[in-house]
C-alpha cells in the first residue's frame, strides 16, 4: 500500500491563489528596477569607453597630421611634400591611415592638405550593432613669401641681333611675366629689369652715392672686384672706377 501526502491533491487547487498573491505582493520591485537600472549604467558607460578610446585616438591621428603638414609645406623642404607627409605617418607607426596628400603650390607659396582615417573596433557599442567607428584627421598647412621681387637680367649684348635671340628674349620675357603677374598676386610680386651689355648702367641716382670720380654723364657704369660679387652690400666709402662710354652695338628692331 502506497503512502501520499494528505494535501496533495490540494498543490493544483492553490495554485491560481498563489499566483494571484504573488501578483499582488510589491516586495522586491525597487530590487528588480534597481537591477535594470545598474545594468543601463553599465552599457552607457561602456558607450562613453568607447568614444574616449575614438578621442583619444582622434587626437594622435590629428597630431600626428598637423606635423606632417607643418614640414611638408616648408618652402626650404628638399623632398617632394607628399614624400614628407608620408614618412610623417609612417615613422609614428600610421602608414596605413593616411589616405591622400594634397599639394597646391606657386612661385611664392606652397598649401599641403593631408586626409587620414583608421577603423576603431568598440568593446561595448557592438553589443548595439555599431561595430566600428570612424577616426578621421584632416590638416592644412601653408607657408607663403609675401613682397617676392624679381629682377630680369637680360643681355642686350650685340650677340644678342644673331639667329632671332632678341626676338626669343622678349617672347620669353612677355611670357614669364603675364606667368608671375597675375591678380591674385597683384600687391604681392613686383619685377624689375636690368639689361646689361657688358655692364649694367645703374643710373645717375646710384651714381651719387657711391665713391665714384665721374668722367662723364653718357653712362654710369663701375667695376667691381671678383670678391664683391659674394657680398650683398655696395660699399659707399670705397673708390670706384667710372669706366668708359661705348657702344656694344647697333639696335635690333627698335625694340631694346
Amino acid at each position: 500500500m502506497i503512502n501520499t501526502p494528505r494535501n496533495s491533491g490540494r498543490l493544483p487547487r492553490r495554485l491560481p491563489a498563489m499566483l494571484k498573491r504573488f501578483a499582488r505582493e510589491e516586495d522586491g520591485l525597487v530590487t528588480l528596477f534597481a537591477i535594470l537600472m545598474i545594468l543601463l549604467m553599465i552599457l552607457m558607460g561602456g558607450v562613453g569607453v568607447d568614444l574616449m578610446r575614438h578621442e583619444r585616438e582622434r587626437a594622435r591621428v590629428q597630431a600626428v597630421a598637423d606635423r606632417a603638414v607643418l614640414a611638408a609645406a616648408d618652402l626650404d623642404q628638399t623632398l617632394t611634400p607628399a614624400d614628407v607627409a608620408r614618412d610623417y605617418f609612417d615613422k609614428a607607426g600610421m602608414a596605413d591611415y593616411i589616405s591622400s596628400v594634397k599639394v597646391e603650390e606657386g612661385l611664392n607659396y606652397r598649401r599641403v592638405t593631408v586626409d587620414a582615417s583608421r577603423e576603431l573596433n568598440t568593446m561595448f557599442m557592438s553589443k548595439f550593432g555599431q561595430e566600428k567607428l570612424n577616426v578621421p584627421a584632416k590638416a592644412t598647412a601653408e607657408e607663403k613669401v609675401n613682397k617676392v621681387e624679381i629682377s630680369m637680367v637680360l643681355d642686350i649684348s650685340g650677340s644678342m641681333r644673331e639667329n632671332g635671340k632678341m626676338d626669343n628674349l622678349h617672347d620669353a620675357s612677355d611670357v614669364f611675366i603675364d606667368t608671375v603677374l597675375k591678380p591674385e598676386n597683384a600687391d604681392l610680386i613686383s619685377i624689375s629689369v636690368v639689361p646689361y651689355t657688358a655692364q649694367v648702367n645703374v643710373g645717375q641716382d646710384i651714381m651719387d652715392e657711391l665713391n665714384v670720380n665721374q668722367l662723364h654723364s653718357f653712362s654710369h657704369c663701375v667695376d667691381f672686384d671678383d670678391s664683391e660679387f659674394d657680398l650683398t652690400a655696395i660699399s659707399q666709402t670705397r673708390p670706384y672706377e667710372h669706366m668708359q662710354h661705348f657702344e656694344a652695338g647697333d639696335s635690333w628692331n627698335n625694340r631694346h
